[in-house]
């Protein structure tokens, strides 16, 4: 075991591996999919607020 060791040294200050920065969330990437899809149909993507306010609700 010592003589395995003694071999397999290991050089501390060489860099390391570089990672993956990460990626988008299931469900934003499930999202994007679904709005690609009905593009391609013909529709169009339509964005406002989620929560109307008091006179959007009442008065208009």
């Amino acid at each position: 075991l010592e003589a395995r060791l003694e071999q397999e040294r290991i050089d501390v200050t060489l860099p390391g591996r570089q990672s993956g920065l990460g990626g988008l969330h299931p469900i934003t990437r499930t999202m994007a999919r679904i709005e690609d899809f009905f593009v391609r149909l013909g529709y169009e993507v339509a964005t406002g607020p989620e929560i109307e306010d008091d006179y959007h609700n009442f008065e208009a």
